[in-house]
């Protein structure tokens, strides 16, 4: 269960950084310098998490990585991709909505004591971001592409 729950948090904090954009237009280095900025800090503080030791803990570990991806999407909000980057924001949005959707269901399951489900909404969760963190990597991303 422990590291369902670290895979829960990296998977959820994987996909976060390229959100979204408001059409600032910035370059592509200026691009995936100030998201991985926003990665490195999203990796730290979520480090500062305590993983739960009980089954009880789970409901309150998955709620804090869902505010810390729900605070790096609206900081990643300032963000605009190039015109090239704009089919690799769009996945990697579509991903982030997954995910953040699954570790929810999580939180759901686990308030209801369903560990089961749990374990398989993280489990979901983490294949979504693989595919989030695949995409980020070929882009140019070092901090925003952790496999």
């Amino acid at each position: 269960m422990r590291r369902a729950m670290r895979c829960a948090a990296v998977a959820v904090l994987a996909v976060v950084p390229l959100a979204c954009g408001n059409g600032d237009g910035l370059t592509k280095t200026t691009f995936i310098t100030q998201g991985d900025a926003i990665c490195q800090r999203l990796t730290e503080e979520s480090g500062k998490i305590k993983e739960p030791t009980s089954q009880e803990g789970i409901a309150g570990y998955l709620d804090q990585v869902i505010a810390l991806a729900d605070r790096a999407k609206a900081d990643m909000a300032k963000l605009d991709p190039p015109a090239d980057g704009q089919p690799v924001k769009d996945a990697l949005l579509s991903s982030l909505d997954d995910t953040t959707a699954k570790a929810r269901q999580a939180l759901t399951a686990a308030q209801q004591g369903d560990m089961q489900a749990v374990q398989d909404r993280l489990a979901e969760a983490s294949t979504a971001a693989v595919r989030a963190d695949k995409q980020a990597k070929a882009y140019g991303f070092a901090d925003c592409a952790a496999s």
